[in-house]
């Protein structure tokens, strides 16, 4: 009985279902995959790759037969952290069937069942996708606790907004700015007006250019927060 060809696609979330990663994955593997005539499609849609079992994995390894080939675009589609991609690829092992990652044509579980240094290098592929996967969840996380501290934040700017690590604010950065403007506001002055004085007197935007009003808005907004 000749062997099968499967495609394994995956997306974590929901949102990436109806944008271009299934597409992008599958286009991939068909470029790859050109000569063969059959090629059955399996598709984990919104499933976390830290899962060891998921639907359309299941199934497909569930229907799969010994000398079948399962296409995937590289290692994080399979998953990001090393222990699930090996214990899938050992699942696949067990089973005698070929896994290829297309982005470098690897045989991916010949590489690991015989080549010790093509071991190590797959392995070393999973310790980076799963840094990566680590550094975006740490910095997903110092969003939400902007988000949630709110003014209590040292991070937060006078005015609300979150300030970048290690960039200064006008005010900051031009001392005499913000009384200068502030004094001009008592005086009744319309901020544009404000604008043109300030830049009169010397203060610049960050790109050398005179205030927006906008910008001017914004820094009278700091002292009012004071």
């Amino acid at each position: 009985m000749p062997s099968k060809q499967h495609a394994y696609l995956r997306v974590s979330t929901r949102s990436q279902c109806s944008k271009t990663g299934l597409d992008r994955q599958l286009e991939s593997i068909q470029r790859y995959c050109k000569p063969l005539t059959s090629l059955t499609i399996w598709r984990e849609e919104g499933i976390c790759g830290s899962l060891e079992s998921r639907p359309a994995l299941d199934a497909m390894l569930a229907g799969a037969c010994p000398g079948d080939v399962i296409y995937i675009e590289d290692l994080s589609r399979l998953a990001r952290e090393l222990s699930v991609q090996l214990a899938i690829i050992k699942r696949m092992l067990d089973l005698d069937l070929t896994l290829i990652s297309v982005s470098t044509g690897e045989d991916v579980t010949a590489a690991i069942s015989e080549d010790p240094m093509t071991r190590a290098m797959i392995q070393i592929q999973g310790v980076f996708a799963e840094l990566e996967k680590s550094r975006l969840v740490e910095r997903m996380k110092r969003g939400l606790d902007l988000m949630r501290d709110g003014d209590r934040n040292p991070r937060r700017t006078r005015s609300g907004g979150v300030k970048v690590e290690g960039a200064k604010r006008l005010t900051e950065r031009q001392p005499g700015l913000l009384s200068d403007a502030v004094e001009l506001k008592k005086r009744g002055i319309p901020n544009a007006q404000i604008s043109r004085e300030l830049h009169r007197l010397g203060y610049r935007n960050r790109v050398g250019e005179q205030l927006s009003c906008t910008a001017v808005a914004r820094i009278l907004a700091e002292r009012v927060r004071a």
